[in-house]
């Protein structure tokens, strides 16, 4: 089971989730924050093997890798099976905050990264399952297919794309009404990071497509985008801090 190999991960401080992604983008199996639903994680997926593809022209044999991105870090482990007789690749990604001590990660790492070989090397080829995504519950986990890309948002002349440096997966800007929706948007942002860390944004993006669907988001839409946002935020104690920081917004 992989599962309980990434949970050990997962509880490694600063570490706001685990991953394990095949060559196709597929997310073999993962285990992370309750605000990581399906749809990020794929998307994390998706440029995790993008990044890896253009890496491995240049270096084939690679085997750490670590992205900066706003507060936080994306770390990459390179997994390689040998035993069948055509060799699979796979990648272990760990998503981490600000508080991540990345020297204690790296020994949790180097033992996850062996058992995981262990489990890929005795299993036959893994894939995602094939049913309907799975509604998220007390935490993120599971294997999961892969969901088409969703349609773009209608063009307005006005896009929102987020503040600070970019992690680079999200999935594209979101249309906004005028710039106080845009400015809305991106405080919006500021306040969901003190509770769940770096990968705000792509959360905040996530959750306007689910408000606002193809339409461009306007300030009116605040109050049901604060609302959904703070449903999935399963944490008692990480809600009431993203309600006390957006009840002024």
């Amino acid at each position: 089971m992989l599962e309980p190999i990434l949970q050990s991960l997962r509880e490694v401080e600063g570490v706001q989730g685990a991953l394990v992604v095949d060559h196709t983008a597929a997310v073999v199996a993962h285990r992370a924050h309750t605000i990581y639903d399906l749809t990020v994680l794929q998307q994390v997926a998706r440029s995790v093997v993008s990044s890896v593809d253009s890496i491995q022209l240049i270096q084939d044999d690679w085997e750490m890798l670590t992205a900066h991105f706003g507060e936080g870090k994306l770390l990459l482990r390179s997994l390689r099976t040998t035993a069948a007789a055509r060799p699979r690749r796979y990648i272990l990604a760990v998503i981490a905050d600000s508080t991540l001590n990345v020297a204690f990660l790296g020994v949790a790492l180097r033992v996850a990264a062996t058992k995981l070989l262990a489990e890929l090397e005795a299993a036959p080829t893994l894939a995602p399952s094939a049913s309907a995504p799975v509604a998220l519950a007390s935490g993120s986990t599971g294997r999961v297919p892969l969901e088409s890309s969703k349609p773009e948002l209608a063009k307005t002349g006005l896009a929102w794309s987020g503040s600070g440096s970019g992690s680079g997966v999200g999935s594209g800007d979101v249309g906004v009404a005028d710039s106080a929706s845009s400015t809305f948007l991106s405080a919006c942002t500021k306040a969901l990071a003190a509770s769940v860390g770096p990968m705000a944004k792509v959360f905040v993006k996530e959750a306007v497509r689910k408000v606002c669907g193809e339409r461009p988001f306007t300030r009116a839409d605040g109050p049901a985008l604060i609302a959904h946002l703070a449903a999935t935020i399963e944490d008692s104690d990480d809600r009431a801090i993203f309600q006390r920081a957006t009840r002024s917004l």
